[in-house]
């Protein structure tokens, strides 16, 4: 509970130095003209906020002397929220719209995966816990390819799942619980104290990117919290638990999949817009109606992934 304290308090006290910083940089988010209308007026929100949470979890692991005992979630979180944070800069401070490439974007995160795989191979192994059977599996060579699949597709999809105000750092709250009451399952004390300092300093995040958002987190922050969400994942040896229980981030990630292909064959739309929670937008619901429903499945998931491992 000090732990969450403490993170939740830091994170409070950065958003309004951070912000303004944000804002004096012109670091404004551009809005999709295309995307729902009730969006327009978000435009020049200042973002890369994602900074306010990541710092607020470091410092509070550093004063606790917990930083050392979770390098790999940390360089998870770290490495990915790198990636993001250069796109976010080259698209809002320097105002060069496209960002990184889509093969510059890609290849950073395979950098970041490979090197974060071999560490988690070469300290923790490369078998890995089914859940509900409760038994493991050995990947052997299989285990890196494996693992930079799996920390890409997180990471990428905890991105899509940022595009409402409060919905990707909600739902990454009910993760990352889910993940500290396993660990305490697990008896790790260690992973248990980085999802609960990562936690607080979410809490502490929503209170300025709840709706009506104060500040965004950009891709800088999204990557991140897919990048933490798998550095737990890979500690526990759970990673094939990720589907279940941030499921949420791939339904996402899977209806921009659907749409796009399906609009290359048919020229039709499946959704009115993807990611799906612009399909619930534009069906109605408002912003902080669909974070509570996604919230609320996230909090179901959490507790069956509890049971299952």
């Amino acid at each position: 509970m000090k732990i969450l304290i403490l993170s939740l308090l830091i994170s409070l006290i950065l958003g309004p130095i951070v912000i303004p910083i944000l804002v004096r940089l012109k670091a404004g988010q551009s809005i999709r003209e295309d995307g729902p209308q009730s969006h327009l007026k978000k435009s020049g929100t200042p973002t890369i906020g994602g900074i306010i949470f990541i710092t607020a979890t470091i410092i509070t692991l550093l004063i606790t002397g917990y930083f050392t005992k979770n390098l790999i979630p940390i360089l998870s979180m770290l490495g990915f929220g790198l990636i993001g944070f250069i796109d976010d800069f080259i698209k809002v401070v320097l105002k060069r719209n496209l960002g990184l490439t889509a093969k510059q974007k890609i290849l950073g995160q395979i950098i970041v995966s490979l090197g974060i795989g071999l560490m988690v191979n070469a300290e923790i192994g490369s078998s890995l816990i089914i859940p509900f059977f409760k038994s493991e599996i050995d990947l052997g060579i299989l285990f890196i390819p494996f693992i930079m699949i799996v920390m890409i597709a997180t990471s990428n999809s905890a991105n899509l799942t940022d595009g409402l105000d409060g919905l990707a750092t909600s739902v990454t709250i009910i993760i990352l619980g889910a993940f500290a009451l396993i660990s305490k399952k697990y008896s790790d004390l260690n992973t248990m104290i980085f999802a609960i300092a990562l936690i607080g300093a979410c809490i502490g995040f929503l209170r300025v990117n709840i709706n009506p958002a104060k500040v965004f987190m950009g891709d800088a922050g999204s990557m991140a919290l897919g990048g933490a969400v798998v550095g737990i994942a890979m500690v526990l040896r759970l990673e094939i638990l990720i589907p279940i229980i941030a499921l949420i981030y791939f339904i996402e990630s899977l209806s921009v999949i659907i749409q796009v292909m399906y609009y290359k064959k048919t020229k039709k739309r499946v959704f009115l817009m993807a990611p799906i929670h612009h399909h619930y937008e534009h069906k109605g619901m408002t912003e902080n109606q669909i974070v509570f429903a996604f919230s609320f499945i996230s909090l179901i998931l959490g507790i069956i992934s509890y049971f299952v491992v």
